[in-house]
């Protein structure tokens, strides 16, 4: 099996990614699969089994509008007059 991963591989990237998940307690076993298969993966792709479309190089940026701008109530300008 000269395909396989081994598992100082799986160990060096599952480390990769507690270091990028800010180093988390009690998920050893869900990072140690995670790597298994990215590096899985990785592999299928190198050997032209690669199932997955690389991601656009372009990034699509959409357009939002501001808001507009809610008209203030009115204010009162008539002067009271003054009770003499």
């Amino acid at each position: 099996m000269a395909n396989s991963i081994s598992d100082e591989e799986i160990k060096v990237a599952a480390y990769y990614l507690w270091e990028k998940e800010g180093r988390p307690e009690g998920v050893e076993f869900d990072l140690w699969v995670r790597a298994k298969n990215e590096l899985a993966k990785k592999k299928d792709c190198k050997n032209g089994e690669c199932s997955v479309k690389p991601a656009s190089s372009e990034k699509e940026v959409k357009k939002v509008e501001a808001p507009k701008a809610q008209p203030s109530p009115a204010k009162n300008t008539a002067t009271k007059s003054k009770k003499k």
